[in-house]
């Protein structure tokens, strides 16, 4: 039934997870080979995240797509919930410059097989943000604002809460969990040390973007 659904969809991978990891080559292209053309860059979000709302209804576990409130704009975020718990604890899924809400879904898969639920989310200057809000030092407040969503959803346990930031996300989640006492803690992987060593690993043409989509973020 699921690959017949795919079928009728037009994709031509035989597994939703097939069409999940289309999406992550794509992010691939984003995020590393055009980063020095924003046009194209952009165009390629677009298609990253089609893929992967086009597999997600059909994965072991179903990924619901959700919008919450910040200031003037309202984010959207995937929640997904693990099987055969009614009140779960829930992991809130933060990206980096130039990783999304899409390139979680391993993470998402391991965590819900342990009974936790996922949520991911673009903040400001992220992901399907990232084409028109800046990157902002108060993140947390972000954050604070998924929480708020959270806590009124009834299958999640609001008094068990944490953050997992991946590399420029690795650095909002102990800021956050330190400025919001309604989380638990933070997990941090992959962070930062040495953007210069980051670029250097890079192609040499995406160096110089890599700095002025830094710059033009901020």
């Amino acid at each position: 039934m699921k690959e017949e659904q795919l079928k009728a969809d037009g994709a031509n991978s035989r597994t939703p997870k097939m069409v999940v990891s289309n999406g992550v080559d794509r992010f691939l292209a984003d995020g590393v080979l055009y980063f020095d053309d924003v046009a194209v860059k952009e165009q390629i979000s677009v298609r990253k995240h089609q893929s992967f709302e086009k597999a997600a209804p059909l994965l072991d576990r179903p990924v619901e797509t959700v919008f919450f409130p910040y200031k003037d704009y309202k984010f959207k975020a995937y929640l997904r919930l693990p099987r055969g718990v009614d009140k779960a604890p829930v992991a809130i899924l933060i990206g980096g410059l130039d990783t999304t809400k899409v390139d979680y879904r391993n993470v998402s898969d391991m965590l819900l097989a342990r009974g936790v639920a996922t949520f991911a989310f673009d903040g400001p200057g992220q992901g399907e943000t990232a084409f028109f809000l800046r990157l902002t030092p108060h993140f947390e407040e972000t954050v604070s604002a998924a929480i708020d969503y959270l806590e009124k959803r009834p299958e999640i346990d609001a008094q068990r809460i944490g953050i997992v930031g991946r590399s420029l996300g690795g650095y909002f989640a102990p800021k956050a969990a330190a400025v919001d006492d309604r989380v638990s803690g933070p997990v941090t992987r992959m962070i930062w040390d040495d953007s210069g060593h980051c670029n250097h690993d890079r192609s040499h043409y995406a160096r110089p973007a890599i700095a002025d989509f830094i710059v033009c973020n901020l």
